[in-house]
């Protein structure tokens, strides 16, 4: 967790594996994503700690099925 301005965000880190995996279905320029941050939409300490669990939850969600859609990294996963 962390405080950007007067608001707290989560940041998600992308395992060093699937960071290409992850740029390339999030659309990152550089073609690779080493982290996710999102905003907790809170400036209190105690709500954005509340949040927190949700919020990366949330984001694990969206990596998965973003991943699971994607044309090259379905033939990795259904072969696992």
């Amino acid at each position: 967790m962390l405080k950007r301005g007067n608001s707290y965000s989560v940041r998600f880190n992308v395992p060093e594996d699937r960071r290409a995996d992850v740029g390339k279905v999030f659309g990152a320029k550089s073609g690779m994503k080493d982290e996710i941050v999102r905003t907790l939409g809170t400036r209190d300490y105690r709500e954005a700690v509340k949040g927190r669990d949700a919020a990366l939850e949330a984001i694990r969600k969206e990596v998965n099925a973003k991943l699971i859609d994607a044309p090259s990294t379905r033939d990795y996963i259904s072969s696992q």
